[in-house]
Order: C-alpha cells, then structure tokens, then sequence
C-alpha cells in the first residue's frame, strides 16, 4: 500500500505502514503488537497523527470503516495518554 506521507518521521511512517500493510482489522494480537510498535514511535519521535488525512487514509486506502477509524484514533490518544502519565511519574 502506498505511503501518503502521513507522517514526518521515517521511522514513524515505517512503523504505520508495518501495521496498515499486514492484516489491522483482524485484531489478531500479532497485528495489535504492530499498531503498538506505531503508537510508541509517535510517542518517541512526538509525532502527532494527521487527524483528518489519518482517518481519510484508512478509510479510502485500507477499507476501515468509521467505526473502526474511530476505534483506532481512541486507542491512539488513550495510548499516548498513558505513555505520557508514565513519563511525568518517572521524573
């Protein structure tokens, strides 16, 4: 699948398309292990998703329906969120 450009970051857009190119709708733990590999990579390289061409992409360029770009776009924040909770309580 074609990379869009979403992402600044290689590492960040290598790590999106590792998850997108593989079977993300199947939920399947090995492809949820690869959507996290691509949370923490926007953490790490504090890259934020493009809200409307990230939502647009899936839909139009991977077949995810609303739903589930909804579904994903929360785990991101809620996972980001996390992330940032553990750093500031290891300072």
């Amino acid at each position: 699948m074609e990379n869009l450009k979403l992402f600044k970051n290689s590492v960040v857009s290598k790590s999106f398309m590792l998850w997108i190119n593989n079977y993300p709708l199947s939920y399947h733990s090995l492809d949820m292990k690869r959507f996290e590999k691509f949370v923490i990579a926007l953490f790490i390289n504090n890259e934020e998703i493009p809200d409307n061409e990230f939502g647009h992409y899936l839909m139009e360029k991977c077949n995810f329906s609303s739903k589930d770009v909804e579904y994903f776009k929360e785990r991101i924040s809620n996972s980001l969120s996390l992330l940032n909770t553990y750093v500031e309580l290891r300072k």
